[in-house]
């Protein structure tokens, strides 16, 4: 997801770290690959849920599971949201990405595509596809789309501190620092939203 905390802290540390490049370019690559496949599958076991065909016709399996999803999401987020507050800082795992080389860094990078809020961004994002008439050509460039936009938060820095890594270092600590207190809202606001479009589809498909 494009403003997904976790990915853009990792992509933040990595980049403060030294010789970051090289760590900061595999994570890139293994998290665009991930969503990408991650939303493909998505969209590939949709695909088992009977819909009619066309797209002005009621769909109510299609939308009862969209409506689950964006439900999920809303208290997904108010769950975050209500949980215990940790101490100012990272944790202790986080940090370490610094120092790790860049298999672990790609690796990390496809695990944090399937955290639950990860998952259920690309099931809906399965689902609204499943209950549209769209070709294979159209899938395909539906998954680009969604994969460019939401790796586009990782992307941007990474490209910022290779094109100027001066001026990128500043701010990236200002960023730092910002995502750090400001965490649990910007979680909580995104996952809502994004929950209350969610069930919105739905119930424009009963």
């Amino acid at each position: 997801m494009s403003l997904s905390s976790i990915p853009i802290m990792v992509t933040i540390v990595v980049l403060l770290s030294p010789q970051p490049r090289r760590r900061a370019l595999s994570f890139l690559i293994a998290w665009v690959i991930g969503m990408a496949a991650v939303l493909y599958a998505c969209i590939a076991l949709a695909s088992a849920i009977p819909a009619p065909s066309g797209e002005k016709v009621r769909q109510p399996a299609i939308a009862l599971v969209i409506i689950a999803v964006g439900v999920a999401l809303i208290i997904l987020g108010i769950a975050v949201a209500r949980g215990p507050r940790r101490m100012s800082g990272m944790p202790s795992w986080l940090t370490a990405v610094g120092s790790v080389g860049w298999p672990k860094a790609a690796g990390l990078a496809l695990v944090l595509n399937i955290r639950p809020k990860a998952l259920l961004l690309s099931i809906a994002a399965g689902l609204t596809v499943r209950g549209h008439t769209v070709t294979a050509g159209q899938t395909v460039m539906l998954i680009v789309i969604y994969t460019l936009v939401g790796a586009s938060s990782v992307a941007w820095p990474i490209i910022y501190s290779i094109v100027a890594p001066r001026r990128a270092e500043a701010w990236l600590v200002v960023a730092r620092s910002w995502v750090e207190r400001n965490n649990t809202i910007v979680t909580l606001v995104i996952l809502v939203l994004v929950g209350v479009v969610v069930v919105g589809e739905g119930v424009s498909r009963l």
